[in-house]
């Protein structure tokens, strides 16, 4: 903004629904965050099964996979073991 003298970089970057169509979308080109971080979200009413292995996919293609907003995940409020294996696997936390 030259008249304030700020100076302000914008980038564009989306957040993704992990469901079995995500897959065939990271074999393109994806919009992400600086160095390939890629945001995601998981449905809301139960984890899904296949969520590690979508995440490893992303990663074996370069991406850095961001879990979005796990507080609001409530099958995992009651067994918070398997959001903390998250980090272990490479998988960064929005929260």
């Amino acid at each position: 903004m030259k008249r304030t003298g700020i100076t302000v970089e914008v980038d564009a970057a989306a957040e993704y629904y992990l469901d079995h169509e995500l897959s065939p979308r990271w074999r393109g080109r994806m919009c992400h965050l600086r160095e390939n971080f890629v945001l995601f979200e998981l449905p809301f009413i139960g984890e899904p099964a296949m969520v590690r292995q979508l995440v490893f996919q992303m990663q074996t293609q370069g991406y850095r996979p961001v879990l979005a907003h796990p507080e609001r995940y409530t099958f995992w409020h009651n067994d918070l073991t398997k959001i903390q294996k998250f980090p272990r696997t490479g998988v960064c936390s929005s929260s």
